[in-house]
């Protein structure tokens, strides 16, 4: 149901959260492609782009005129998109671990 649908689209947000600390990663990897490199952007936030349009704005619209659920629905997805931004940086975090700490 609606928890559901929430956590799948707060996670959709990872992507777009961690995609530039990633991208400077592999620019230091691969100096020789910066703009390839940087191209991926797109590529990190498509996932949240097509949720969002196709499943969850469509979704959420049934719902207009219930204020109340809607008030619910925006007030969870906020703290649901924090977790997404710890589990970007922990995410982050490793892959610079492991990518530089050698």
């Amino acid at each position: 149901g609606e928890k559901r649908i929430l956590n799948n689209f707060s996670l959709t947000y990872v992507p777009c959260y961690s995609c530039w600390i990633i991208i400077s990663l592999l620019i230091v990897i691969f100096p020789d492609k910066p703009s390839f490199i940087i191209s991926l952007s797109t590529f990190f936030t498509l996932l949240a782009t097509i949720y969002q349009s196709l499943y969850f704005d469509p979704w959420i619209s049934r719902h207009v005129k219930n204020k109340e659920f809607s008030r619910s629905v925006y007030l969870q997805l906020q703290f649901l998109k924090l977790r997404s931004v710890l589990i970007s940086f922990l995410i982050s975090s490793l892959i610079y671990l492991i990518t530089f700490a050698r």
